[in-house]
């Protein structure tokens, strides 16, 4: 029994262990997390703000229209082998400060040690928080150098930048002359933890953010909430709904299944 005990103690952990390895998060809840910034913004630190965010804690950076277009730019820990990453969603929310004498720009840079990839996003942030995932795979127009004029990246070129991330840098500034731009919520999503798209075709949730109760428009089983870290939360759940009303605020995982035992995995706020 004593032997059981111990072999469930260490699956417990090396489980544990690899789920909440799975994703890279900065939800920027206590202070800036080593977020820097590139360009002709006003310092190369970011501003942290402790309020306002989406929800919670957020940085953000003023913008001198000094010439140059500034960048956040991530830390160590986005950096590295990301192999695991391929086909999975890089999400962030972004906003600015004005939506005057907008531009296009290169939206997302992944610096590889041999290439960089490109990605100009349909839409700029509006004033208030702008949700973006985009798929770290050719289901985007990710391109070699430049979203412009560079060559249309395949699978193995994308494998081949991710397998050692030199940098990872996300457009701040979309204004020509001065402004603000703001950052929250960065997930650099692997294996195991992905936030699935179509689980979110199948399952919609309501309403989220929410700072109560949330419904499911279908029945689930074996609801759980999990934190960006990988840690199970433990609530009890119905099968159209849940109560997250004692959480902290931030983003939480919902994973259940449905009639089909189809695994749904939903990305949720609480305000």
């Amino acid at each position: 029994m004593k032997n059981l005990s111990i072999s469930f103690i260490v699956l417990f952990v090396i489980n544990f262990n690899l789920l909440s390895a799975q994703n890279i998060v900065s939800t920027f809840d206590s202070d800036d997390e080593g977020w820097l910034v590139a360009g002709d913004a006003t310092s190369s630190m970011p501003q942290y703000n402790a309020e306002g965010g989406n929800p919670s804690g957020y940085i953000s950076a003023d913008d001198t229209a000094a010439g140059g277009v500034w960048v956040w730019s991530a830390p160590a820990k986005f950096l590295g082998d990301r192999s695991s990453s391929f086909g999975k969603n890089l999400s962030f929310d972004l906003a600015q400060s004005s939506m005057d004498s907008q531009f296009d720009d290169n939206d997302v840079l992944i610096v590889g040690e041999n290439l960089t990839l490109a990605l100009n996003l349909l839409n700029n942030p509006g004033i208030e928080w702008t949700n973006y995932s985009v798929k770290l795979d050719t289901n985007e127009d990710w391109r070699i150098t430049h979203y412009v004029w560079g060559d249309v990246a395949t699978d193995e070129q994308i494998q081949e930048v991710l397998s050692n991330v030199l940098e990872i840098k996300i457009r701040g500034e979309y204004v020509s002359g001065p402004d603000v731009g703001s950052l929250d919520n960065v997930i650099l999503e692997s294996e195991n933890m992905s936030i699935s798209e179509a689980s979110n075709d199948i399952v919609k949730i309501y309403p989220n953010p929410t700072n109560g109760e949330v419904y499911f428009s279908k029945s689930l089983k074996d609801v759980s909430i999990y934190n960006l870290s990988g840690q199970k939360i433990e609530l009890k759940a119905e099968l159209n709904k849940v109560n997250i009303s004692k959480l902290p605020a931030g983003i939480y995982i919902l994973k259940g299944r449905d009639a089909d035992q189809k695994l749904i995995q939903i990305k949720l706020i609480k305000n």
